[in-house]
């Protein structure tokens, strides 16, 4: 209702609150996407940065609850979740992920830890857009 301009933008962000605790991949995956969205269409105004800071808190209690290592009661949509939220919440800037992201990079990039292929995007793409030359180079290296 929100893109057709019937209902509220500012309803929509209050209802994906309550989306937090939502353990559904398909409910996020329509929940990222909406937010990308929005993200896309404020992402040059003075609004951006409490929208980032939003969209963080939305993630938070997913990535807590998901983790970064997989577990063995996970179904193949819980890793597809763990991708998802771990991602968003990188790219809406939140630096304890970040941080764990290029901390991961680099144990992959040196070899002493495998990144498991449900993370690799997610981490790949922090990676660089925290990175430098040298992450850009160590990326070509890691997917030739």
């Amino acid at each position: 209702m929100a893109r057709s301009g019937v209902g509220s933008t500012v309803d929509v962000l209050a209802l994906f609150a309550s989306y937090s605790t939502e353990t559904s991949y398909t409910v996020w995956e329509s929940l990222a996407g909406n937010l990308a969205t929005i993200s896309r269409l404020l992402s040059h105004t003075d609004y951006y940065p409490s929208f980032k800071a939003y969209a963080q808190k939305i993630f938070e209690k997913a990535v807590a609850r998901l983790g970064w290592d997989s577990k063995d009661s996970d179904t193949p949509l819980d890793s597809m979740l763990r991708s998802l939220v771990i991602g968003a919440h990188g790219k809406y800037g939140n630096q304890a992920t970040i941080e764990e992201a290029k901390a991961r990079f680099q144990k992959h990039v040196e070899g002493t830890t495998v990144l498991p292929s449900d993370l690799k995007s997610a981490v790949f793409s922090m990676a660089m857009a925290n990175g430098d030359e040298t992450t850009f180079d160590q990326l070509v290296k890691v997917c030739l």
